[in-house]
């Protein structure tokens, strides 16, 4: 198995099609397994948690960094390094996506894929 299949097969078995992304939050959380993350990366992942939707077998999100950090309460840099810290521990992945808008316009999307992180247990 190629390297880029091998990892695309441990991403979809780390990602949560049987519960509600929030849902599975609620149980790490009053088991008390948010306590390696920090303060904002924690405000970040519940934020979208709450945004994220099943598509294609994965919990998926894409709202704007600016939109999470109004959101939040917090600023667009913290959430980038939010953003990258829950991705360094295993708590999501980032796409980038080119879309072609209506008018034509082709912009770079990001979009944010959940996932169970590697050091919980399932």
């Amino acid at each position: 198995m190629s390297n880029s299949r091998a990892s695309r097969a441990d991403s979809q078995r780390r990602t949560l099609p049987d519960l509600s992304y929030n849902i599975y939050l609620d149980v790490l959380e009053q088991k008390g397994q948010f306590y390696d993350l920090s303060g904002y990366a924690h405000l970040v992942l519940r934020y979208l948690g709450s945004r994220a939707t099943a598509r294609y077998g994965k919990e998926l999100a894409w709202p704007k960094q600016r939109v999470i950090a109004r959101h939040c309460g917090i600023s667009r840099g913290s959430v980038q390094r939010a953003l990258d810290e829950l991705q360094r521990e295993g708590w999501l992945e980032k796409e980038k996506r080119r879309v072609r808008m209506r008018d034509g316009e082709l912009k770079e999307l990001t979009r944010y894929i959940m996932l169970r992180p590697r050091s919980v247990p399932r």
